[in-house]
């Protein structure tokens, strides 16, 4: 996976925390909090993308093993399977990104987003921005040759840049534009699921 693909992935995994940052930003914040917000936002976006990656990985590893106390006979179709792996993980980032689209095309009356207070208030917000982190992290983890860990940090420095900056524009480019940034992110990850189903065919 290259910087552009991974620039890519975290650019649409970021679009719900941008458009929480957008609602947050409207509502005023000060540089300091932003700040903070800003890497809660990104590091749990990391955390959980490494999360669903070594889930995947872990399940592979148990495939394999299972495969070798055969006596080998099953490691004749190491290549097909991990052909479906990757194709299986192609299909969890395509549905992610269509659920994007779907959530956004769905909702009729938005509501800004809700500034909370207080840490575990805080933290849930950061794990509900996030939680298409892990699915994502799960069909990553079932393609061959790629290093998790950098496609987390990457997605996580993304997803922070993204988050400080939608704060800080909150006030001037208005709440619409969080929903546009969640369709976007999602088309781009159907565009990515396309791309890999291709690499694995």
């Amino acid at each position: 996976m290259n910087l552009l693909e991974i620039a890519a992935l975290g650019a649409a995994l970021g679009a719900d925390a941008c458009s929480v940052s957008i609602g947050i930003g409207l509502g005023g914040i000060q540089l300091r909090r932003a700040l903070k917000l800003s890497f809660l936002f990104g590091g749990m976006q990391g955390i959980l993308l490494l999360g669903g990656g070594i889930t995947a990985l872990t399940l592979h590893f148990i495939l394999k093993w299972s495969a070798a106390s055969s006596g080998g006979e099953l490691l004749c179709y190491e290549e097909p399977v991990q052909r479906i792996f990757s194709l299986i993980g192609a299909v969890i980032l395509a549905y992610v990104g269509i659920r994007m689209i779907w959530n956004c095309l769905s909702k009729k009356d938005k509501k800004e987003p809700v500034f909370f207070k207080g840490r575990w208030a805080l933290l849930m917000l950061a794990v509900s921005v996030s939680i298409d982190a892990f699915s994502a992290g799960l069909g990553l983890g079932m393609l061959k040759g790629l290093s998790i860990t950098s496609v987390a940090l990457g997605v996580a420095v993304i997803t922070a840049l993204m988050s400080f900056f939608g704060m800080r524009a909150g006030r001037r480019v208005g709440s619409a534009i969080g929903c546009r940034a969640e369709s976007i992110g999602g088309l781009v990850l159907v565009v990515l699921a396309i791309s890999f189903t291709l690499q694995a065919l």
